[in-house]
Formats: C-alpha cells, sequence, structure tokens
C-alpha cells in the first residue's frame, strides 16, 4: 500500500547577496602558468600485414598459392623552433616475405622488401618559405634478395649495397604538405660488405668489376609531400633525383594508407624507378623499373 507522509521543513525568511571584491587569499590575482611548448615532436608507428591466395591442384585456370607479410616500423624526431631553425629526422625499417607453392622454387621463403633508411635535414630559414638546407640518408638490407623464386643470383645480400646521398642547397616548405629540396652541390657514396663479384655483381650498383665502392658528385632534387584529405586517408610521395652529369637515378615512392578502424588498415605501395647508372652489358639499355604491393592488416601509432 502506498503511504503520504507530511514534509516538515524550515522556510529561509530572508536572502541577502553579498559583493566579494577580493580573489584568491585577500587582494592577490590568479595566476596562470604559461605553457611552453616543446620544440620537439615525437611519432612513431609500426604495421604488420598480409595478403593471401590460395588454389588447389585442380583448378581449372591454374596457378599456385602464395602468401605475403609485411612488417614495417617507422620513427620521426623532429626540431622547430618556430623562427628560423627546422631539424627533421626519420628513421625507417621494413622486412617482407612471400611464400609460393611451386615446385621449381630453390627456397620456400623469398624476400620482397627489405630497407633500413635514416634521414636526416637541418634547414636555417632565410624567409617566407625559403631555407638553406643540408641533407643526408643512410640506407641499406638485412636479408638476401635473389632475382626469382627459381633463381641463385643474388641482387643484394647484407650490408650490401651500403648507400650514402647528401647535399647542400635550398629547400622551399609548403606548410608541412610539400618540401622541395634543390641541391645543385650533392654527394653519392655506395659500398659493398660481400667483395667477390662472383657472389654479388658490382655492376648492378654502377660499380666496376674488381672494385667494392663508387664516389660521385653530382647534383640532386628531393620532392616530398604528405596529404591527409580526411582522417582514414594518408598519402605519401617522395622522389629523389640524382645525376653526376652523365647518367641519371630517379626514384619515385607512393605511399598510401587508409585507415579503417585503431588496429586495421590497407596500404598500397607504388614504386617506379629509373637507373642508367648501372654498368650492362653491351646492347643492353636501362628500362624503367616498377614495384607494387598491396596488403591488409594490424596497425598502430606509437607515438602521436
Amino acid at each position: 500500500d502506498l503511504k503520504n507522509n507530511v514534509i516538515s521543513t524550515r522556510p529561509l525568511n530572508e536572502i541577502a547577496l553579498r559583493e566579494n571584491t577580493t580573489i584568491g587569499n585577500g587582494n592577490k590575482k590568479l595566476t596562470v602558468q604559461k605553457i611552453v611548448a616543446s620544440p620537439w615532436t615525437k611519432r612513431a608507428s609500426v604495421l604488420a600485414q598480409f595478403s593471401q591466395n590460395m588454389v588447389t591442384n585442380n583448378w581449372y585456370q591454374g596457378g599456385n598459392s602464395n602468401m605475403s607479410v609485411l612488417g614495417v616500423l617507422n620513427a620521426q624526431f623532429n626540431y622547430d623552433n618556430k623562427k628560423n631553425i627546422q631539424f627533421e629526422n626519420n628513421a625507417e625499417w621494413r622486412m617482407g616475405f612471400y611464400f609460393v607453392d611451386d615446385s621449381t622454387a630453390l627456397r620456400a621463403i623469398n624476400t620482397n622488401n627489405d630497407l633500413v633508411r635514416i634521414n636526416s635535414k637541418l634547414g636555417y630559414k632565410i624567409n617566407g618559405n625559403w631555407f638553406y638546407s643540408g641533407n643526408v640518408e643512410f640506407s641499406t638490407q638485412l636479408l638476401k634478395n635473389y632475382r626469382a623464386i627459381n633463381s641463385n643470383v643474388l641482387k643484394s645480400t647484407f650490408l650490401s649495397p651500403i648507400r650514402l646521398n647528401a647535399g647542400i642547397g635550398l629547400d622551399y616548405k609548403y606548410q608541412k604538405i610539400f618540401s622541395l629540396a634543390l641541391s645543385p652541390i650533392a654527394y653519392k657514396y655506395i659500398y659493398l660488405v660481400e667483395k667477390d663479384p662472383k657472389v654479388l655483381n658490382p655492376n648492378l650498383f654502377g660499380i666496376k668489376t674488381g672494385e667494392y665502392k663508387l664516389s660521385e658528385i653530382g647534383s640532386s632534387l628531393r620532392a616530398q609531400a604528405s596529404y591527409a584529405p580526411s582522417k582514414e586517408i594518408q598519402l605519401d610521395s617522395k622522389l629523389y633525383f640524382f645525376t653526376n652529369y652523365q647518367k641519371v637515378e630517379v626514384d619515385w615512392e607512393i605511399i598510401g594508407n587508409f585507415t579503417i578502424n585503431r588496429f586495421l588498415s590497407t596500404r598500397l605501395s607504388l614504386n617506379p624507378r629509373y637507373d642508367n647508372t648501372i654498368l650492362l652489358t653491351k646492347g643492353e639499355k636501362a628500362r624503367l623499373q616498377f614495384k607494387e604491393f598491396l596488403s591488409f592488416g594490424f596497425s598502430y601509432k606509437l607515438l602521436k
């Protein structure tokens, strides 16, 4: 059963408002601590993705089962004092493998991506978007890379080649979207830890037979763009051009990262390349090279 009870109250007969002219203790004003942003920014991300295809032996169109995996670790450590100095550092490690069900394959596991790359760029602002600039890039690989699954011809191996590129010149920057570094003075150095030409052909890197290093002076151009049309799409492009005034080397990399959620993403990598600095046999000409890789899997930002 419901019960009703009378609520006894003591009414307020008078309400008075008082103006307080003091703040805090006595007449002291509130002090707000000024937050000074650090000129250093840190970012790091890790990515592990894969692609897979399976066909049976009696599949009417033929083919082979295959699977590939890709791991990428990327870190950035940049300095910007918001006045005249910018110092950009980037480190990247890629490791990729593929497995092919093929009776002619000499190896069950093959390498399709192997890169260790570190680059730094120091800029001193002249005016507007122009900077005096100096840049250096180190890159190499750690594993053996063969021409094909049924070939024993090495294309590269542990620390062979080691590449070092450096340049001094001007850098044009548009916000954080685009950068164009022009280096009238550039240096290119290639070194082979594997010195046996029977194991690794030095001509593949423009090095004469019997030698194991290359040192050249020339000019270079580096164009870099980073654009995110939405939170789910990130597009990055890097173009490198070097000439020793006789031959040229052009490497262009385009990467699209498409975020599905916090932990899943799809990655598309396109890499056209042209290099006629390599030493070819008589009658052979340098041709355009191209590499494409599409993968899906796990991605996570370690630092933001």
